[in-house]
């Protein structure tokens, strides 16, 4: 998405302080025309982030306490969004995973794109309701098309948990 003519909308869930957003702009993946929401369960965080915000970053960037499980205020507020971002967040999630994926389903635009890590090892609390191959499962059985499911695909591994790598989209016309 580097050569494009509009703006995109992102959201960034578990935006934390702003790290991703930073890394991306000196890349040069989001650019003046993008509108950016970074949304955090931590007041902390977001107001770590806003104090990141350069002048004429304020009115293309948004950092907001926010919950993914209360959809319909982050619609109302910032409408849809056409790139989604779950970057080390979505474990957290496990045990409402089911209203979380049909929330990021509403929140999406019609072939908008999700993108995922997964950082899973055996024995973790999460696995009790969810693993990185149960999440696929979900998501391919919620009208999601699976692009990439790929385990270490930066041979990227920490201690003993295995880093996965998740692209999902939206399938058009599924509401």
């Amino acid at each position: 998405f580097v050569n494009r003519e509009e703006g995109l909308d992102f959201l960034d869930i578990g935006c934390a302080d702003g790290n991703l957003f930073n890394d991306f702009v000196k890349q040069g993946l989001i650019t003046r025309k993008d509108l950016y929401l970074g949304i955090d369960i931590s007041h902390t965080a977001i107001n770590r982030a806003k104090t990141l915000i350069k002048n004429e970053q304020k009115k293309s960037i948004i950092y907001s306490q926010g919950d993914i499980l209360n959809v319909e205020n982050l619609i109302q507020d910032y409408g849809q969004k056409d790139i989604i971002f779950l970057f080390k967040t979505i474990y957290y999630l496990a045990p409402e995973i089911d209203s979380v994926i049909t929330n990021l389903e509403k929140i999406l635009n019609n072939n908008g794109v999700i993108f995922i890590t997964y950082n899973f090892f055996e024995g973790c609390f999460t696995s009790r309701w969810l693993d990185p191959f149960i999440l696929h499962k979900k998501f391919v059985c919620n009208n999601f098309k699976c692009h990439l499911f790929d385990k270490n695909l930066a041979n990227i591994q920490l201690n003993n948990e295995e880093m996965y790598f998740m692209i999902y989209q939206k399938k058009t016309g599924i509401h």
